[in-house]
């Protein structure tokens, strides 16, 4: 028997892998998870079907929103978890990008996420008020979050030093009409080892430029022993385009933006905030 499958009932159940964006594509409307989500990943584990997230978030991001045990693709491919969350594929930052950005850009409100949490030189209020204005220039209403829960990976008030004895896999940053950011922009274009693949025109999102959702997706399907063809990828966004360039199977809501729903094998519709779920449990039963 292949590794990728298993005998459940007398017959063989292919293993499956359903990779997906979270925000404006897994998750609900409210940027969360819920019962039917949640509920939805535990029956097709059951079935042999893993669910990885594959997300611009960091791991202390994602574990606040309860979800179970399972392989994981995170920062924008810069880190690839099994269920055990082993290292699959990882694509740092290399130390002296970091130290230059921080030593050139000392104002701006850099994030630094490594394996487990995410560090900052600011203070805990200012990291809520970045985030704060990062929503409100999305055009919508003030978020009033569990923030304590939203940041509990979050380490603030750190200094250089103990910034740079961590490997780092991602940078985010408020994207602002500042002299900063404009220098900022001028740096990443001298610099083709980095790139920044934002969910959205708000946020930097500084990665190195070998990290992709895609290739993290492919080094986790060989890590598992499933082949392409029984791999589904699901996204929205311009950072989900690696994935659909590598995988037949894939899926935009008609939410995402132009670009990938014309990528995309199928649009699924977006009106329907468990769109997504729905259509993984939905290619387990035709590919069984």
């Amino acid at each position: 028997m292949n590794l990728y499958a298993i005998l459940k009932g007398g017959t063989i159940m292919k293993q499956l892998l359903f990779a997906s964006d979270l925000d404006g594509t897994l998750l609900n409307a409210a940027h969360e998870t819920d019962e039917e989500i949640l509920t939805g990943m535990q029956e097709l584990a059951r079935q042999n079907a893993a669910v990885a997230v594959s997300t611009g978030r960091s791991v202390s991001m994602c574990r606040s929103l309860g979800f179970p045990p399972g392989p994981k693709v995170l920062m924008n491919g810069a880190l690839a978890l099994d269920a055990q969350d082993q290292v699959v594929y990882d694509q740092p930052l290399p130390a002296a990008i970091v130290a230059e950005l921080m030593d050139l850009f000392p104002d701006l409100p850099f994030e630094f996420c490594t394996t487990d949490c995410t560090l900052t030189r600011q203070s805990r209020q200012e990291t809520i008020g970045n985030f704060q204005r990062r929503w409100a220039k999305r055009g919508k209403p003030r978020r009033n979050a569990d923030f304590d829960k939203m940041f509990q990976g979050h380490r603030n008030d750190q200094t250089r030093e103990q910034i740079l004895d961590q490997t780092i896999y991602k940078i985010n940053c408020n994207r602002e009409d500042s002299e900063d950011c404009r220098r900022l922009e001028t740096w990443l274009a001298a610099h083709p080892e980095v790139v920044n693949t934002p969910s959205d025109e708000v946020l930097y999102e500084i990665s190195a430029a070998s990290a992709t959702k895609g290739l993290a997706v492919q080094a986790l399907a060989g890590h598992l022993g499933i082949p392409h063809d029984q791999v589904a990828v699901f996204g929205d966004g311009i950072n989900d385009l690696s994935m659909f360039e590598l995988f037949a199977h894939s899926y935009a809501p008609s939410t995402g933006q132009p670009e990938v729903q014309a990528a995309a094998s199928e649009v699924l519709d977006g009106s329907d905030e468990h769109c997504v779920i729905r259509k993984m449990k939905e290619l387990r039963e035709q590919w069984q």
